[in-house]
């Protein structure tokens, strides 16, 4: 069923992002920060558009394929690309060689650097670089980017760093030489309800900012449910796909065997209108059709900047935690909740030994009024 997936209209923009979107235009370099769900990647392909429009050169970078992908579905005329390809391939035809590597996909940038100082490159004066989810790319990519353009505008929140190599908003100021009064805060949730985010909010942990305000449109309180028999929970997600046809309903799995296992029952089920996503499956990915209703299930690694009507983060247990209040846990936990617009679950295998569901509920509220929970009894 088909669904409303557009970018707004300028009209349509609240007053801060329009303030942004304005100012941003104005500076040769600038930043943009605010927590998921505050228009950071809307007010970037708006700009884009706009540029596009306007006849000037533009490119817009990101960290993954599948955020790529739902970008061209929302603005299929903007020039957008994944960093690692962009710049693998840049690199190439300035350098005439492949950027050094210490090993596959992480550069060398003491060895990027060196090639610059040698070649002397001249700076890109005319292409504006809209750079999303920059906290997920390595400072050296910024010292690198520096060097070669003069048009850069970054969009980041530090409490979304998921990647091994990653940015503090703080080293991509400095090595873009970015000044105070060209860094923009957004402040506003306009993604979650204020249920989703309040849960969100438990698990906050960046400090260049204030967690953001909550929003006012209400929904249902999250929900984690302790399973017996996963076949059971299985069914209940393609129920909801039946009763709820023109929502996008995300499955965020720890892992792709764990991906591949509840895409792999739910396809046994003949849901036709059914998506996954990975890498090593390069052109046996079905396109996904973010403007129609459906089921997407993909490793929690892809979810950066997507977002879905409803929710289930699954096999909690199987999320990388090392310790009480672990900061990457926590960060993880951040950026999947606030994934969902309308409903959020939890499924948690309950045959699991006590101990295990203990430290992972431990990482959670005890408070219904933030989250509830449910144990699905093995007669059912």
């Amino acid at each position: 069923m088909k669904k409303d997936f557009r970018l707004p209209t300028y009209e349509e923009l609240s007053k801060e992002q329009d303030r942004v979107l304005r100012r941003t235009q104005l500076k040769n370099r600038s930043i943009v920060y605010g927590a998921p769900g505050t228009g950071k990647t809307v007010i970037f392909l708006i700009l884009a558009d706009r540029l596009n429009r306007n006849k000037q050169a533009c490119l817009c970078l990101l960290y993954n394929r599948i955020l790529e992908k739902m970008s061209h579905s929302l603005a299929d005329d903007i020039n957008i690309k994944t960093w690692h390809s962009w710049f693998w391939h840049f690199f190439l035809r300035q350098f005439n060689h492949t950027p050094p590597e210490i090993k596959k996909f992480e550069y060398d940038w003491d060895g990027v650097m060196d090639r610059v100082d040698q070649a002397d490159p001249d700076v890109d004066t005319h292409t504006f670089l809209l750079i999303d989810e920059g906290q997920d790319m390595p400072p050296g990519f910024y010292e690198f980017m520096d060097e070669t353009f003069q048009h850069i505008i970054v969009s980041a929140d530090e409490n979304q760093q998921l990647a091994d190599m990653n940015s503090s908003i703080k080293q991509i100021r400095e090595r873009l030489d970015i000044q105070p009064d060209h860094c923009f805060l957004l402040t506003k949730n306009y993604r979650n309800t204020r249920q989703i985010a309040l849960l969100a909010e438990h698990f906050y942990c960046a400090t260049t900012a204030d967690p953001p305000k909550l929003p006012e449109k209400n929904g249902e309180i999250p929900l984690l449910v302790e399973y017996t028999d996963l076949a059971i929970m299985i069914q209940r997600i393609a129920l909801r796909h039946k009763t709820h046809p023109d929502h996008l309903i995300g499955i965020l799995a720890p892992n792709n065997t764990v991906r591949a296992n509840y895409f792999d029952q739910l396809a046994q089920l003949g849901i036709f209108s059914l998506y996954t996503y990975a890498n090593q499956l390069g052109n046996k990915n079905k396109p996904i059709a973010f403007d129609r209703g459906g089921i997407v299930v993909i490793n929690s690694k892809s979810a950066k900047g997507l977002e879905f009507d409803d929710v289930f983060i699954v096999e909690l247990d199987k999320f990388l935690l090392a310790g009480p209040r672990d900061e990457r846990f926590r960060k993880e936990m951040y950026v999947l909740i606030s994934r969902a617009r309308e409903r959020l679950f939890f499924l948690m295998d309950a045959t699991l030994p006590g101990t295990i569901t203990k430290k992972i509920l431990d990482e959670f509220p005890d408070d219904t009024r933030v989250l509830k929970t449910w144990q699905q009894h093995q007669e059912e």
